[in-house]
């Protein structure tokens, strides 16, 4: 057996034979990548020693050819003919594919594709899963002087990435995105330009519940394509991205494979390999994620959608708005930006919309909202933009590469005031040849910087034909000074506006229903849908997920619907967790495992050094915690499942470390809640959902 993939090695009986010194591999690569193909004696002198041949090259060659022949003839057929002969004008090596492990790669891989074609995605999977095995590192490496070698591992390192998008279309048929997550992520990291292995990663995010964070590995992806190759996303992962903002990806799982004849059998000895599909044919005949749209799930929306619309317009005359859409999780905030986006790119072409996402982690940049503008500014107006950075370029390059400004030092402040002012600047310059409608998702995220940027240019832009369009939670009840106080600035003038928006009634909850199920759907299952999400739209999308109504041969809804309880308290609890720093969801379990009520003097005192009113509040707006009418100063969980949920997701130690921390409070404290028995089992369903995040 020649082992190619990773380091170059031959096996014999299950031991390693040595094949030789550095040269003597090289000779051999060569050979293999022309397996069954006459390689010129004059091109295997000119790779092996290219430009310096010794004295006798050919008898130099015929050596290591014999030396060769030593180790790849195997002992019971010397006298035979060799795999490795001698044919005018050159050498040919004859070995048996099913001997190479390349060349077994190749074709489980092929075999892998035709049986994703024919439906059966778990054969694909086990299939496929075979040939990336085989694959033990990269081949060739040692050879990177070779021309024709560097291009041979070229090919395969696409040919694994394309195995590796294969299984993971196989695997999300069948329904295992927590896979696909932990196969795909480094993947992606070092392969941005590979967009269908994005899309498949953001698919499985998506069906995890994880939405911010493949919304997140997006706009990596389309920053990146930007950058470094001044192109943006492919139509295919732009529909994967507004299925995931509107809620309409849909994660197909299959029937029963059909009764076929399987490709799994590998071709004879000696026959060609047969041609494999690129990553673009892949995509022609079939999409990396399936965007539903026959029936869109936008629903009761319309008239907030002709708002946005008619205050986004009055950028054009000079009447630019300040629209702020506010309300709670999952109401539809990002979903009807989503909305306002593509109705200005198809009724208002002459307004351009600018979408950015504020991300709600640690290591962001300042000014981050703002690079991603000036980021996109650049692609969509190339010439302009490079004329309008020109007088600031050497302000506004730290800020581009996402580096920020350096904190401290007595110039920073300065620094900072002419940072923004150049944004503002260049903002204005270009508004000035065509109006600008900048959109803000999830402006509760924002970082500082962007936030003191986002009151300067709400403060300069009058007359500049700049609107703004922003999405956040009700800023009202945050603990967020800062944020209060900046929305409460921009919100004052007379053409800025609040739209909140209320959950969905019920006729309208009934349309996006059908529009999910199709259009016969029971009222029993809308009924059901409705009680778990109250009109939320995003709870009736999770709660439509979880409850594994599917569809049979004959388009019919079969299974009972929705039959968990709690499904939105728990996805709220659970989109909270995977936004939240470390520090934060200790002060969260700390409250499970305090009991059923929290008392915040005790909380305070117990987690002195935690961020507790920062949790608090996050907690009290998801409605995952309640204040006690008859107890000022304490709060309970909603429902005990999601205590339990929180409490079952540690370990029994940490559950008794976090009690010896409530147990050692003094004395004069408040009244100790009391702390829940630790029971065998508990919910563990319900603790694997939180222990996603």
């Amino acid at each position: 057996m020649l082992r190619v993939l990773g380091r170059m090695s031959v096996r014999a009986e299950g031991c390693e034979l040595p094949v030789g010194p550095p040269l003597r591999r090289l000779l051999l690569a060569l050979l293999v990548v022309r397996r069954g193909q006459v390689v010129p004696t004059e091109m295997l002198i000119e790779e092996l020693w290219p430009g310096r041949p010794p004295k006798k090259p050919l008898a130099t060659l015929q050596s290591h050819v014999s030396h060769l022949r030593g180790v790849l003839d195997p002992p019971a057929g010397r006298g035979a003919a060799s795999v490795l002969r001698h044919q005018a004008p050159g050498y040919v090596l004859l070995l048996p594919p099913s001997q190479v492990d390349v060349h077994c790669f190749e074709q489980l891989v092929h075999a892998g594709q035709l049986l994703l074609k024919d439906g059966d995605a778990a054969a694909a999977c086990t299939t496929l899963t075979d040939a990336l095995t085989l694959w033990r590192g990269s081949p060739y490496t040692e050879f990177d002087a070779s021309p024709s070698l560097a291009h041979e591992l070229a090919r395969l390192e696409q040919l694994r990435l394309t195995a590796l998008e294969h299984r993971a279309d196989a695997r999300l048929r069948l329904g295992d995105a927590e896979q696909v997550v932990f196969e795909l992520d480094s993947e992606v990291r070092r392969h941005p330009v590979r967009e269908r292995l994005v899309g498949h990663l953001m698919t499985a995010l998506f069906g995890l519940g994880r939405q911010a964070e493949a919304l997140a590995v997006y706009d990596r992806t389309r920053t990146y394509l930007a950058e470094e190759l001044g192109v943006e996303t492919s139509t295919e992962l732009q529909q994967v991205h507004v299925a995931i903002l509107r809620q309409e990806l849909e994660l197909r799982t299959i029937e029963p494979p059909r009764v076929t004849e399987r490709p799994g059998v590998p071709p004879a000895a000696g026959a060609p390999n047969p041609p494999l599909a690129t990553p673009r044919e892949d995509e022609e005949r079939g999409s990396f994620a399936h965007p539903s749209p026959a029936c869109s799930s936008f629903v009761g929306r319309g008239q907030e959608l002709g708002r946005l619309e008619s205050e986004a317009v009055g950028a054009l005359t000079g009447h630019e708005h300040v629209s702020c859409v506010t309300g709670p999780l999952g109401i539809g905030k990002t979903h009807l930006l989503t909305e306002f986006t593509a109705r200005m790119a198809t009724d208002h072409q002459d307004v351009e919309v600018v979408g950015v996402h504020a991300l709600h982690d640690q290591g962001v940049p300042p000014h981050w909202l703002w690079t991603q503008v000036l980021r996109r500014l650049s692609v969509t107006r190339s010439g302009a933009f490079h004329g309008a950075v020109a007088p600031y370029e050497a302000l506004l390059a730290p800020l581009l590469a996402g580096a920020g400004q350096q904190t401290g030092g007595a110039d920073h402040a300065r620094t900072r005031f002419l940072t923004q002012d150049a944004v503002c600047e260049v903002l204005r310059t270009l508004a000035a040849q065509r109006p600008l409608v900048l959109c803000v998702d999830d402006l509760h995220w924002a970082d500082p910087a962007s936030l003191g940027l986002l009151e300067m240019l709400a403060r300069r832009r009058c007359g500049w034909r700049i609107g703004l369009v922003l999405t956040v939670w009700d800023w009202r009840t945050t603990v967020d000074d800062r944020l209060r106080r900046v929305l409460a600035d921009i919100l004052r003038g007379p053409r800025a506006g609040v739209l909140r928006l209320a959950e969905l009634p019920r006729h309208s909850l009934a349309s996006l229903v059908r529009s999910r199920l199709g259009p016969h759907t029971g009222e029993e299952h809308i009924e059901c849908v409705y009680q778990q999400s109250r009109g939320n739209p995003y709870f009736a999308h999770r709660t439509l997920m979880w409850c594994g109504a599917m569809r049979d041969r004959e388009g019919r809804i079969k299974g009972a619907c929705c039959s968990r309880i709690s499904a939105r308290s728990l996805e709220s609890l659970r989109l909270l967790l995977i936004r939240m720093p470390e520090r934060e969801r200790r002060v969260v379990h700390l409250c499970a495992v305090a009991g059923d009520r929290v008392d915040l003097d005790l909380l305070r005192r117990v987690a002195a050094d935690e961020p507790v009113d920062t949790v608090l509040d996050q907690l009290l707006r998801a409605e995952l915690l309640r204040e006690d009418p008859h107890h000022p100063g304490r709060l309970h969980f909603v429902s005990e499942p999601v205590r339990q949920a929180l409490a079952e997701a540690l370990t029994s130690e940490e559950r008794h470390r976090m009690r010896q921390r409530i147990a050692a409070v003094p004395c004069g404290s408040p009244a100790r809640p009391r702390l829940p028995v630790e029971t065998a089992g508990g919910l563990d369903e319900v603790a694997g959902l939180v222990c996603h995040g």
